[in-house]
């Protein structure tokens, strides 16, 4: 209802749309929800639909006017980039003798085709358009880090999927940790939200509010390496910006407001931090973040996919084929690992990808 009102206003919100489609609505839908199943899943309805109004774009825009008409060098470097995944494409329906597993394992690679539904919408006024879509985006990832902060301190039981994993502590209740409903662009606003807090003209209260409510969302995934990059990336904004008196004041304030909210965060999510601290003490423990049991297994699984992706074609890699019906093993079906993007990027596309 949200989106009928919107669209109404102005055609550009079908792309944050698209994206919470992408995101099952950020784990309140499973991806089973309104699919066929085992056919189609509900982000793939996404793909259809950016699919559909390009056709439509095309059929509807005058035979003398192309679709999109972009002469930047970044964007000509894009379409590069993106007829080489139709390339891929091309290629795994030769190598794998059918269109069955292509299309399963391809499909995600091309959700972000909207890319080219935004060019094509924001065209003629594209800074307005693009703020419009980076309000939206900005509120929906304040409400779902709410939502999501709920499911974590105050046990609400909002996403079909269920706890990815569970921890046991003396003393206190089992704690939950869940991937679904994770806001799916907390880090763009983590930068975005201390940028605005050093401007001059910005809401205060709201960017504030909303960089708690990103923030804890990290912490709350009870991932190492998020809590880590969280915090390189907030010194790589403050370094990044021009710091004059005013902003030392403003990220001074910033400071002093966490530590005083510090001990409300550790009576209200004891649990969570006691999680985060023993996970990582296996640092200490273990000689280093190198010899972590975490890092040894990946490491071994990035080994073993290159050795795959060497074997079998290092220029192109295994492209979106079913890569265990082929004899080569990993994690995941596909020559690649969900833990590691370098891993998929080099083992799905190759080392020309």
């Amino acid at each position: 209802f949200i989106f009928i009102v919107l669209f109404r206003r102005d055609r550009i919100y079908v792309v944050p749309f698209i994206y919470l489609i992408y995101s099952n609505i950020n784990g309140l839908l499973d991806w089973e929800d309104f699919a066929l199943k085992g056919v189609i899943k509900l982000p793939d309805y996404g793909l259809i639909l950016v699919v559909f109004l390009l056709m439509l774009a095309s059929f509807l825009s005058p035979k003398s006017k192309p679709l999109i008409q972009v002469k930047d060098g970044l964007f000509k470097f894009l379409l590069v980039f993106w007829f080489y995944y139709f390339f891929e494409l091309l290629y795994s329906i030769i190598i794998s003798g059918g269109l069955e597993w292509p299309v399963k394992m391809g499909r995600t690679f091309f959700y972000g085709l909207v890319m080219f539904l935004m060019i094509r919408l924001a065209k003629q006024s594209p800074y307005e358009k693009f703020d419009k879509i980076i309000n939206f985006l900005k509120y929906a990832t304040v409400f779902f880090g709410a939502l999501y902060i709920g499911y974590n301190l105050l046990g609400w039981e909002i996403y079909p999927k269920g706890e990815h994993e569970e921890f046991m502590l003396d003393n206190f209740d089992e704690i939950k940790r869940n991937f679904s409903g994770y806001p799916s662009f907390s880090f763009y606003f983590l930068i975005y939200f201390i940028d605005q807090l050093l401007k001059k003209e910005s809401n205060k209260t709201f960017c504030f509010a909303g960089l708690v409510v990103v923030v804890s969302a990290i912490v709350l995934t009870l991932t190492r390496g998020a809590i880590l990059n969280m915090v390189g990336i907030t010194a790589i904004t403050l370094l990044y910006r021009k710091m004059n008196l005013r902003i030392y004041k403003n990220v001074l304030a910033c400071i002093f407001v966490g530590i005083f909210l510090f001990p409300a965060v550790l009576k209200m999510a004891p649990g969570q931090l006691e999680v985060i601290t023993l996970r990582f003490e296996e640092f200490g423990n273990g000689g280093g973040a190198m010899n972590s049991g975490n890092f040894v297994v990946r490491a071994q699984e990035f080994f073993n996919i290159l050795d795959n992706t060497v074997k079998f074609n290092p220029v192109f890699g295994l492209c979106f084929t079913n890569a265990a019906l082929m004899g080569y093993e990993s994690c995941v079906i596909t020559n690649g690992s969900a833990d590691n993007g370098f891993t998929i990027l080099i083992g799905v596309t190759g080392f020309f990808g």
